[in-house]
């Protein structure tokens, strides 16, 4: 069954707005680090750290204002992004573009650093990922195998004529299309939390989804 995928952009332009207001980002006096770590040059990075430079410093508006762990991750320098963070280099600290090393990683493909981070990011208690929306359409006889399966009519749209109120309350067959989200909810729409057929998550239900229905949602989405 085909994969869909809904915006992933959550925040409001007013949001936006604020944050950027909120935070104000000015070079730092001696951002030597950041080009090292920009031309990949770990000796130069290591021996920066040696002498004491700041590992958080930011660098110029050529360079986005980013830290040198910003570039490390961007690069997939996974090796450098170690020396940086045993430095005490901040993992969520972003540059003009607000976004984390963990992010730039992300955008950039980069399996090993976007581990590494995610890992810090969890020791700490923190993330700066936001749940990416994505459900998978299945046949409702699938679901059906679940031996706990039951089906009901929650957040349910509200027929504006006769002909979807004899839509909305007919009943469901194995033949119908239903949509698997990214939080193991089933929904008669492909919009998540509208037309909720089933909203029962358990670990019985998500092992059911992965092993059964092989529901996984793609790495690039994580």
């Amino acid at each position: 069954m085909s994969d869909v995928q809904t915006d992933p952009n959550s925040t409001t332009s007013s949001e936006d707005e604020a944050y950027e207001e909120e935070k104000v980002f000015e070079p730092s006096k001696d951002f030597r680090i950041v080009k090292a770590a920009k031309a990949a040059d770990m000796e130069l990075v290591k021996k920066l750290i040696t002498e004491g430079v700041d590992v958080n410093a930011h660098g110029d508006e050529e360079d986005q204002m980013w830290t040198a762990l910003n570039y490390a991750a961007g690069r997939g320098d996974v090796e450098m992004c170690k020396v940086l963070l045993a430095a005490g280099a901040n993992h969520q600290e972003t540059g003009r573009d607000l976004r984390s090393p963990l992010l730039i990683a992300k955008a950039a493909s980069r399996k090993e650093v976007i581990a590494l981070l995610r890992e810090e990011e969890k020791k700490a208690g923190v993330t700066s990922e936001l749940p990416r929306p994505y459900c998978k359409a299945y046949y409702l006889r699938d679901l059906r195998k679940f031996t706990q399966w039951n089906e009901s009519r929650i957040n349910w749209s509200k027929p504006r004529n006769d002909e979807e109120k004899a839509v909305l309350e007919k009943e469901f067959t194995d033949d119908d299309i239903v949509f698997i989200h990214q939080d193991y909810m089933v929904t008669r729409s492909m919009w998540h939390n509208e037309d909720v057929i089933y909203n029962k998550i358990t670990s019985d239900w998500e092992g059911f989804c992965k092993k059964d229905l092989e529901f996984a949602i793609p790495e690039d989405l994580l």
